[in-house]
């Protein structure tokens, strides 16, 4: 129950600290000016395909399938050809968020690979010159893989947990998940702030300060894309 009401709590709390505080990254600077194209991203939509595969992902390989979204994602711009956003794509490019969504068939994979690649990305030092060109980024896309050891020091040692709650999110879609924050009594409690405090308190006692965050901003991108299209 902590752990959703912190994942809850993070679309709500968390959006505008993430934005300051990433605003360099790729993730930031495509979608704050996106939405031309699109006026929502597929990843905002509740799931509609009911095959086993997207309902019933396979836990034990999440790492080997996270990878595979990573990669799919590369071969897509390569093919179709990249663009920095929706709004200046021609014919078939597609920007980073696009293949990354086009690339994943489980709810929540494209958001929590993109944003693991994005760690990365930040991590090599992708970011560091002003002069970088869409043909890096996608080099480095094509170059990423995701290990369980990627995820632990991205979520914490319940990653897995944190995956199956945007899973669950994702799944509901944007609209409905905004509902259920409303209705949520941990959200609608007084000390609703206290408890979520108290929780982070727990996490940095544990030595988890830098993977509850994590686990906090993958939520807050997802609020991100979804109100800002």
């Amino acid at each position: 129950a902590g752990l959703i009401f912190a994942v809850v709590a993070a679309g709500v709390i968390g959006v505008s600290k993430f934005i300051a505080a990433n605003s360099s990254s790729a993730v930031v600077e495509e979608n704050s000016s996106s939405g031309q194209r699109e006026q929502r991203s597929p990843a905002c939509e509740p799931l509609l395909s009911d095959s086993e595969a997207a309902t019933s992902p396979d836990a034990a390989n999440t790492s080997t399938r996270l990878t595979k979204v990573v990669q799919t994602a590369a071969d897509l711009v390569r093919v179709n050809g990249a663009a920095w956003g929706p709004q200046v794509a021609v014919g078939s490019e597609l920007s980073i968020e696009e293949a990354f969504v086009d690339a994943a068939s489980v709810p929540g994979d494209a958001m929590v690979a993109e944003m693991e690649w994005s760690r990365q990305a930040q991590r090599d030092g992708l970011y560091d010159g002003a002069d970088r060109s869409l043909d890096s980024v996608v080099r480095h896309i094509d170059s990423t893989t995701i290990s369980d050891l990627d995820l632990i020091d991205h979520l914490g040692p319940n990653w897995q947990a944190v995956i199956d709650v945007i899973g669950t999110v994702a799944s509901n879609g944007f609209d409905e998940y905004v509902s259920m924050v409303r209705a949520a009594p941990a959200m609608r409690a007084a000390d609703a702030l206290d408890i979520r405090s108290a929780l982070r308190g727990n996490a940095v006692a544990l030595g988890l300060e830098a993977e509850w965050d994590g686990a906090q901003e993958v939520v807050a991108l997802y609020f991100q894309q979804c109100t800002l299209a």
